[in-house]
């Protein structure tokens, strides 16, 4: 006698696999878990794939992409939907059109809020009403930190749960521990999109600033790319910095962990909009010591001359005395290393991430579907009940003292 029970569908939503984004690493993190033993994962791509779009290309792919969803759920009848978004105007809008269609066809829908700020995205009016709208129609609202949840506390939540992003540690577990001391050059690096708030163009003046001091034993590969590179070759020629500033472009797969093999201090003194960056979590797992700012949930991974050191945004002094901070103190750098490997294998691995969103999932199939409660109906109550994360910070301090 064969079993027929087939585990419940959630259809994921969100940037083209293609697409070198955070949220397209993030989906695929969920498809290679331990979440598929449990799940049938299926996956539905949104957006341009980085690909550059003609007005009315664009025009065309926003107008099919609510039709295209509404046929592919009624080809694989999902129970669930998780819409991956973030807060910003160009996202969130459009995603919200996913989460109506999702509703029409009664599927329930997780929202997942990748990055942004609940306090400036709509302050005020109209725009504000319906975003408290939105919040409560969905079945489950999911942030990354403690601080995008407190965000998130003045809006008509019926459910929140705190879920910080996770990686598959196995990639890294074969990296030797990081040594500093007798080390002539150190090596500056940097991973992501190539971007004028990401705090590169600060780092490589800082390089200046330390150049002119006659600190001249550091470099900075900057892996990646983006719209930003030839403007920062550029500032890099300006600055006299081009023979210890490398660019090297995207790095995947077995490069990548090459990347983290060689990378001695990671650069990430970044002011845009962060959820929890992926670069973050994958320095912490390579042991590799982050030269950073409190956007977003960084403050939450790192703590200040633990695993790395905090920088005031905008400020290429800032970043210089950082650096300057931490050439001179090698053993402390060899501290922050095995430190950063600590707080990656207690609150990072995908393992985590797995089983909250299994649980979360599960609580989901269970509650009523909410399709009775139409987003232009004015929310009644709020009930949200955020789950608890791990607390990484004591964990890694105990461990630490022992």
């Amino acid at each position: 006698m064969t079993n027929s029970f087939e585990p419940p569908r959630v259809l994921l939503i969100g940037p083209d696999p293609a697409a070198v984004s955070g949220i397209s690493t993030h989906l695929a993190q969920l498809l290679q878990s331990r979440l598929s033993a449990h799940f049938r994962l299926s996956y539905f791509a949104i957006g341009s794939a980085g690909k550059r779009e003609h007005l009315l290309a664009r025009l065309k792919r926003l107008l099919a992409s609510p039709v295209d969803l509404w046929r592919t759920i009624h080809i694989l009848r999902p129970q669930i939907s998780h819409i991956n978004t973030s807060l910003l105007h160009t996202s969130f809008w459009r995603d919200a059109l996913y989460v109506a269609v999702s509703k029409a066809c009664g599927v329930k829908v997780v929202l997942q809020i990748h990055g942004g700020s609940f306090s400036t995205f709509c302050d005020r009016g109209l725009l504000r009403r319906l975003l408290s709208r939105i919040l409560h129609y969905v079945d489950v609202v999911v942030v990354l930190s403690k601080r995008e949840q407190i965000g998130c506390a003045p809006f008509q939540v019926r459910s929140l749960v705190t879920i910080p992003n996770a990686i598959d540690l196995a990639e890294y577990e074969n990296l030797p521990p990081k040594q500093y001391r007798g080390l002539s050059t150190v090596r500056l690096a940097y991973i992501g999109r190539l971007a004028d708030d990401k705090g590169i163009y600060e780092t490589i003046e800082a390089m200046a600033i330390l150049g002119r001091e006659g600190i001249t034993s550091i470099t900075f590969t900057v892996a990646g790319e983006g719209e930003e590179e030839s403007r920062l070759r550029d500032w890099a020629a300006k600055l006299g910095m081009t023979d210890r500033v490398c660019f090297v472009g995207a790095v995947f797969g077995d490069k990548k962990i090459d990347f983290w093999r060689e990378a001695d201090v990671f650069l990430l003194p970044t002011y845009c909009p962060e959820g929890l960056p992926y670069a973050l979590l994958e320095s912490l797992a390579s042991g590799t010591p982050v030269v950073t700012t409190r956007a977003g949930a960084i403050a939450e991974a790192v703590d200040a001359g633990v695993e790395g050191v905090f920088v005031e945004p905008r400020s290429a002094s800032a970043v210089a005395s950082a650096l300057r901070q931490l050439l001179q103190d090698r053993l402390g750098l060899e501290r922050m290393s095995a430190a950063c490997r600590v707080r990656s294998q207690l609150c990072y691995g995908i393992e985590r991430l797995a089983a909250q969103f299994s649980q979360t999932y599960s609580d989901v199939m269970q509650r009523p579907n909410t399709t009775a409660t139409p987003m232009s109906e004015e929310p009644r109550s709020n009930q949200a009940d955020a789950s608890r994360p791990p607390d990484c910070r004591r964990l890694a301090r105990t461990t630490s003292r022992h």
